[in-house]
């Protein structure tokens, strides 16, 4: 299993390349959408509060103590402009961080 995790791990790493799929820096890349955010770091009114209320409704009646989650959706970075606490550490599995 632990392979596996770590095959998936470096597929995805390979995947934020410049000019790969998941290119933080790339015209796809979410935080570059105007109607999304402001600047690379400031999510839009509208985006900010569809956030907030996602995490409200996920986690609504969960100790702080039990949460957990596994994020993969977008470019590395994204879990910052969420408001993913910076000062919480996150080591995935076979990451080499």
């Amino acid at each position: 299993m632990k392979d596996e995790i770590d095959q998936h791990i470096d597929h995805v790493r390979a995947l934020t390349v410049h000019g790969g799929p998941l290119d933080t820096r790339a015209p796809t890349a979410s935080v570059n959408n105007p109607e999304w955010f402001a600047t690379p770091t400031v999510p839009r009114l509208g985006r900010a509060m569809l956030h907030q209320q996602l995490r409200d409704e996920l986690l609504d009646g969960v100790s702080i103590d039990n949460r957990h989650a596994m994020v993969m959706a977008g470019p590395p970075g994204v879990m910052a402009l969420i408001g993913f606490p910076q000062s919480c550490s996150v080591k995935f599995p076979g990451s080499r961080g």
